[in-house]
């Protein structure tokens, strides 16, 4: 019976470690002091959204490291110098995502055109308005409706003081 049962074991592969990414929802002031979240236009899909992406060999098991250094390869955007972490993660879908408040000398987008068309900073009522991916659509919502779970309260007091503070989850985990 030992046996069978190994011999069955043997030829039924383990099931994977389901992952399937994480990323960063970028928000900065615009001119007039209204709020903007940036939006990528996917080359393939054709619809609008965070910056994101699956794991690699480096980043594997962190979450926030994915967001990080994906964050990076899509935007140009990189953590501490164009953004800081507002608080902890939060989830729409099937991703973390965390809040990435940008510094007010930010450059702007350097998009990675193998994957993305276009780069936009929109109002979260332009948001709702665009072909967005159900992560974006959930956010949107959760934000239009005033849900804490959002997490726009948190980017809005932070933005308004203009001193976000580093997550202490980050520390030390970017590179």
């Amino acid at each position: 019976m030992t046996n069978q049962s190994h011999s069955a074991s043997s030829q039924t592969p383990a099931p994977a470690k389901r992952y399937v990414g994480a990323g960063v929802i970028l928000v900065r002031l615009d001119s007039g002091g209204g709020l903007r979240v940036l939006l990528l236009l996917g080359r393939e899909t054709g619809v609008w959204s965070f910056s994101k992406g699956h794991p690699e060999e480096t980043d594997r098991g962190s979450p926030l490291r994915t967001a990080v250094r994906e964050t990076a390869e899509e935007t140009g955007y990189e953590v501490g110098r164009d953004y800081q972490i507002v608080g902890d993660s939060l989830r729409f879908g099937k991703r973390p995502y965390w809040v990435g408040v940008m510094a007010e000398n930010a450059g702007p987008v350097t998009l990675a055109e193998r994957e993305h068309t276009a780069a936009g900073w929109f109002t979260i009522e332009e948001a709702a308005a665009l072909s967005s991916n159900t992560d974006v659509r959930a956010w949107v919502k959760k934000a239009l409706g005033g849900c804490p779970t959002a997490g726009w309260t948190r980017v809005i007091g932070a933005v308004a003081s203009m001193r976000p503070r580093r997550s202490s989850v980050l520390a030390g985990s970017a590179s």
